[in-house]
């Protein structure tokens, strides 16, 4: 396995699945970018933060990586997400409800760390598994 599909692996192991979010600064850059669906963060406390939002809103999470690709700077991680929506959530009320999200995220590195995220995942999953009606959504898809 490479170093840097390593720090990915341990980014979801360590970090996320264990809340240790003291280990950040190992695998992360201090100007870290982080391109998502909400714009463009810098450094490792937005970072950070994003992290602990999405915990508000999403409890008990557990991540389990799929599978990581890694060459030269970059690397991929697919990963699928279980936890409880027992928070706010895209200005939704808790529903407490258990959902599973799957995701990609693209990595690049310097120096052996994350310095850049784009991130991929299914939202409109996770709003269908809450309970959120969307529109012109086959009824197949939110009876999940």
């Amino acid at each position: 396995m490479s170093d840097n599909a390593a720090v990915v692996r341990r980014l979801y192991e360590q970090c996320l699945n264990h809340d240790r979010l003291d280990i950040l600064p190992e695998l992360v850059s201090p100007n870290v970018i982080n391109h998502s669906y909400a714009g463009d963060k810098v450094g490792l406390a937005d970072f950070t933060q994003s992290i602990q939002a999405l915990r508000r809103s999403l409890s008990s999470q557990h991540f389990t990586v799929e599978g990581v690709v890694a060459h030269d700077d970059q690397a991929a991680a697919h990963w699928t997400m279980t936890a409880i929506n027992s928070g706010p959530l895209a200005g939704l009320p808790a529903s407490n409800k258990q959902i599973t999200q799957h995701g990609v995220v693209f990595y690049r590195f310097e120096n052996g760390k994350i310095a850049e995220v784009w991130l991929q995942v299914d939202r409109l999953g996770v709003f269908q598994q809450i309970g959120v009606e969307i529109p012109g959504a086959a009824p197949a898809l939110r009876a999940r």
